[in-house]
């Protein structure tokens, strides 16, 4: 009994220990927190909500200015805001839940899953290439005078993706990005084709009722939602009302309203893989294009699954990953950063639509700066201990948290590749890694030949057929002959396979026991053939 009461105080003093320090924490980095967005308020006339986070913490979280100047209401930490394109990351988990449930697959197209949109585009399109903006198809919200006049009329569903998500190609799929949020809508009417259940109740079951998130949800500006902030537009004058907007336009890629909590309640459960599996979240944190620095100047950036991923300087330490999305909409404007090496958060959200993503992301960067100077690993003597361990114990983490241009496992970028954009995706793949690292792949032919057979397990035939062709023409040897002949062969393509163990044949040494019978299968095989 003795031995379970010192069990017991001893437990207790620990909880207390942890609670003592990260009190101190927050008494160090709290002040300098609050003179940073003090600051921000005062310079930029900001109005709206903050929160900042360490592991799942909060650390510090203010509103400022007003939510209705009406009647002279002030913004509070509970206060609902439209969160813009933040709402595209939402979009992006419902359809990898509905992947890891094996209801899509990314490397399969609009057509495969969406019939009602026109053909000739749907078959060319696919879901990854939605995800990542790289879809060809005409943003609909750069079209002209859609902001002033067509995104406030009531359209059903398919008559707004028809009228505005249908134009013909600016260019080729997965060839470029583009910015576009045309293909999110067209993921939200996927999501509803395959549930067959409206966005907002799929929404509601997979995401706002079991995470807990009370004060978010899809945003429409005729129902009344308590403590929703008014959106306003900051002129020279002062300040004026916005249009209200017909947000059910916006679905699936900015039609969502929540708090700072509930923002960082879902990155906690995000990062944590409390909601998507490991390799969900690494799909999801991947940056799939090209770098662009127009999105947060003057940092490069690339695009994952509704997040934008990113490098950033920190003090006293290499450039770090940082998850991110802004958004922007006629009344509000809002940024959310997670770095998942540090497990900060920054959220920011705003009920006026003026602050740049620029300014914001600024002032995220001084935040993280503070919270390095306190918490990084080498102030670890003012880090708590839970902090300390954890990050010691820690040894997964987040494809985002990785310096990803040092990626070099082959295999498995070929097989991320696959997984999103098919066969030719992972050729793609291939030779780009070839190029970029030449001496890094000495013997490429055991790889490209185990992921064909992957392929061909994953009944993707046409896959495995195109692995060992380019297997062939990158290690020219009898073995990478005779698969490719054989696969040809179980496909039906009986002349084709006859060349290739021709081939394989003329190129066999016949030497070794392996060699030779390797020499008379072919020969066995090519007499049945002719």
């Amino acid at each position: 009994m003795n031995i379970y009461i010192r069990f017991i105080v001893g437990w207790l003093l620990l909880g207390q220990l942890a609670h003592t320090t990260f009190a101190q924490t927050t008494a160090l980095v709290e002040p300098q927190i609050d003179q940073v967005f003090q600051t921000f308020a005062q310079q930029d006339d900001f109005q709206g909500a903050v929160l900042v986070g360490y592991q799942n913490e909060v650390l510090y979280e203010k509103a400022f200015g007003l939510a209705n100047r009406e009647w002279d209401i002030a913004n509070t930490v509970e206060t609902k805001f439209n969160l813009a394109s933040i709402s595209k990351q939402f979009t992006a988990a419902i359809i990898l839940q509905l992947v890891e449930e094996g209801e899509l697959k990314l490397n399969q197209t609009i057509a495969d899953y969406y019939p009602q949109y026109r053909k000739d585009v749907g078959k060319q399109v696919t879901l990854h290439q939605l995800l990542t903006h790289q879809s060809g198809i005409p943003n609909y919200t750069s079209l002209p005078s859609v902001w002033s006049d067509s995104l406030y009329r009531k359209y059903s569903r398919e008559e707004l993706v028809n009228k505005f998500a249908s134009g013909d190609l600016e260019f080729k799929p997965g060839s470029q990005y583009q910015y576009n949020n045309s293909g999110y809508l067209i993921l939200s009417r996927i999501i509803e084709q395959v549930t067959a259940k409206p966005f907002d109740k799929v929404f509601e079951e997979r995401i706002a009722q079991p995470l807990g998130l009370q004060y978010t949800g899809t945003d429409d500006r005729q129902k009344i939602i308590p403590q929703r902030a008014s959106g306003y537009a900051k002129t020279s004058g002062g300040y004026e009302n916005v249009y209200s907007m017909y947000m059910q336009n916006l679905q699936g890629a900015g039609n969502l309203y929540g708090t700072v909590g509930d923002l960082f309640q879902w990155g906690q459960t995000l990062f944590g893989e409390k909601l998507l599996s490991a390799k969900a979240v690494d799909r999801m944190t991947r940056p799939y294009t090209d770098v662009n620095q127009q999105w947060i100047p003057p940092y490069e950036n690339r695009y994952g699954y509704g997040l934008g991923i990113a490098k950033i300087p920190l003090p006293d330490q290499k450039p770090t990953a940082m998850a991110f999305h802004s958004g922007h909409i006629r009344g509000f404007s809002g940024f959310f950063a997670y770095y998942p090496a540090e497990e900060y958060t920054v959220i920011i959200l705003s009920n006026t639509g003026e602050v740049s993503t620029a300014r914001m992301n600024l002032i995220n960067l001084e935040v993280a700066q503070v919270l390095n100077k306190v918490l990084a690993p080498n102030n670890s003597s003012k880090a708590s201990p839970k902090a300390s361990t954890k990050r010691k114990s820690k040894k997964k983490r987040s494809v985002a948290a990785k310096d990803l241009d040092q990626e070099r496992d082959l295999e498995k970028a070929m097989t991320l590749a696959w997984e999103a954009g098919g066969a030719e995706a992972a050729r793609q793949q291939y030779h780009t890694l070839l190029e970029r690292f030449p001496y890094d792949y000495p013997d490429t032919q055991a790889i490209l030949s185990r992921f064909s057979q992957s392929l061909l397990k994953e009944k993707d035939t046409e896959g495995a057929l195109a692995i060992a062709e380019l297997n062939s023409r990158s290690n020219p040897h009898w073995q990478t002959f005779t698969e490719l002949a054989i696969l040809q062969q179980q496909a039906g393509q009986k002349d084709v396979a006859a060349q290739y163990y021709q081939k394989a044949i003329s190129v066999n040494p016949n030497r070794t026991e392996e060699e030779q019978r390797a020499f008379q299968a072919a020969q066995k095989a090519l007499k049945i053939l002719l």
